[in-house]
């Protein structure tokens, strides 16, 4: 993670001026796509060097139509295919509400995503896993990026294709985020009860919320081949401000602490003038912290698309 954010922190420094072509006679783009979604959280102990606690929700691959229009934005509808019965008896069955708004424009993105899982399971134990059918998690973000230099580095033709990058160029990136973590597991324990544990008071855990406000930044760039083809990337990294509610069967707490972040996407793929097609990977990850746990929760996804400007 580190070498990458030092890769794209550095190759803006090295670029020349680029030309966006904005599609002023296409104003519409529909997509089509096919994403495999992943999140988890990772539990480690700040007191040992046990191996981490895993909890993840069963998510299914989804299907996606999106609609943007250039210079205002667009929506994404997403529908979940089927899970067979061997996948639902190995890590249970999660109810998944997913609601998200992307706004890119120029220079800023503005994302907010929201999500609600009932139902997971506790990845790092041996399969069929242990689940937690009762389990409720919820994750709220809402994201702010600014790229410095939109004339050499374009956020749209990276991310939604209602623009194209014609010339290789890249760009020093500044963002922001407020985001909200919580679980809660009904009433039991989160942590699996493994003889003396190494989470300490951590270890009657029932229920958690971060509150998180980040700052961050580092670079993106776009290679680009023959004005259509490319490969797009950014990387970020930053820390934050963090306030913490644990539930306990031992006694509740709250606290401040620091929070690091890091954000990695990219894209490749060919955008031309009537079609386009390409795959889009990325990862977001925070680190939340109590007195004896650090608490990673990332999001991820992998997202296949096909569109067509008109």
């Amino acid at each position: 993670m580190y070498y990458v954010f030092i890769l794209f922190l550095l190759v803006p420094a090295f670029s020349h001026a680029s030309r966006i072509n904005k599609f002023e006679n296409s104003k519409y783009h529909i997509k089509l796509g096919l994403e495999a979604p992943g999140f988890d959280v990772r539990f480690h102990s700040r007191n040992s060097s046990s191996s981490d606690v895993k909890i993840a929700p069963n998510l299914n691959t989804l299907l996606s139509v999106g609609f943007s229009m250039t210079g205002v934005g667009g929506l994404s509808w997403w529908f979940e295919t089927s899970q067979s019965d061997e996948d639902i008896r190995k890590r249970g069955r999660t109810n998944l509400d997913d609601y998200r708004f992307n706004f890119v424009y120029d220079r800023f993105l503005v994302a907010i995503n929201y999500s609600n899982y009932k139902g997971l399971y506790l990845e790092s134990s041996p399969s069929p896993h242990v689940l937690y059918p009762n389990m409720k998690l919820s994750n709220l973000g809402i994201n702010f990026i600014y790229a410095l230099n939109p004339e050499r580095f374009s956020l749209p033709a990276m991310l939604d294709q209602n623009q194209r990058q014609e010339v290789s160029g890249g760009s020093w990136i500044l963002a922001s985020s407020y985001e909200e973590l919580s679980m809660d597991n009904n009433g039991d324990l989160i942590l699996p009860v493994n003889g003396s544990s190494p989470f300490k008071k951590d270890q009657s855990m029932t229920g958690t919320k971060f509150k998180t406000l980040n700052f961050y930044g580092g670079g993106g760039y776009s290679f680009v081949f023959r004005q259509a083809w490319f490969i797009s990337g950014y990387a970020l990294l930053g820390m934050g401000i963090q306030r913490s509610n644990v539930k306990a069967s031992g006694g509740d707490y709250k606290q401040w602490e620091v929070s690091h972040k890091g954000v990695v996407s990219i894209a490749t793929g060919y955008n031309g003038l009537k079609y386009f097609s390409g795959l889009n990977i990325y990862a977001n990850g925070t680190t939340n912290r109590t007195d004896d746990t650090s608490i990673t929760n990332s999001l991820y996804s992998s997202i296949f698309y096909v569109g067509v400007h008109l």
